[in-house]
């Protein structure tokens, strides 16, 4: 769903919605969270995030989250290391006007499937063709800030800024033990 998130958040940008960038407490969670937010504010996107507390939040997104979501008029939410197991929020944030876009790495559910998603960027999902499948939610994060990046930056900007994310996508690989084969290898050597 790369291309339809593309075109989602860009149709944000342009239109001055607010859009929440969730994330997961971990190291993984937050350079995730940090990678997508340099990207979205590259784009002028009118951005902001949420981190949950470990023991008062637990992990995924919750609905009270998605309540402040409502009241505060988000029209887009993209998680970052979570989102593939909260169905039932995603719909619920669905059923006020709020599209959600998950990038996960997660195991992906066998039931409670979040269907009512906008996109879902996961390399383990079955529709999905992108040929390295053990990248971490730093990595996807990544993939899916390079996609913003060469879409919409301008050339001349391109390769420095995204230089300037592998640093962060490599701390969320290598804490999230990811295996250093193939994309991953890459990844931490920036």
């Amino acid at each position: 769903d790369m291309e339809k998130s593309l075109s989602r958040i860009k149709e944000a940008v342009e239109n001055k919605e607010r859009i929440i960038i969730f994330g997961d407490y971990d190291v993984d969670g937050i350079t995730s969270t940090a990678i997508v937010y340099h990207a979205l504010k590259k784009l002028d996107a009118v951005v902001s995030y949420r981190l949950p507390h470990r023991e008062k939040d637990g992990y995924g997104i919750s609905e009270k989250f998605i309540d402040e979501f409502i009241e505060k008029e988000i029209k887009l939410i993209i998680t970052v290391d979570c989102g593939i197991s909260c169905a039932a929020e995603i719909k619920k944030a669905k059923d006020h006007g709020i599209d959600t876009i998950i990038t996960d790495h997660h195991r992906i559910p066998d039931e409670n499937f979040p269907s009512d998603a906008y996109a879902i960027i996961h390399p383990k999902i079955s529709n999905s063709n992108y040929p390295y499948k053990e990248l971490t939610g730093a990595g996807v994060a990544l993939k899916l800030a390079q996609a913003l990046t060469d879409r919409y930056v301008e050339e001349s900007e391109r390769e420095d800024f995204l230089t300037s994310l592998f640093d962060l996508a490599s701390m969320g690989t290598v804490a999230d033990l990811g295996p250093l084969t193939g994309e991953n290898s890459d990844i931490v050597r920036g």
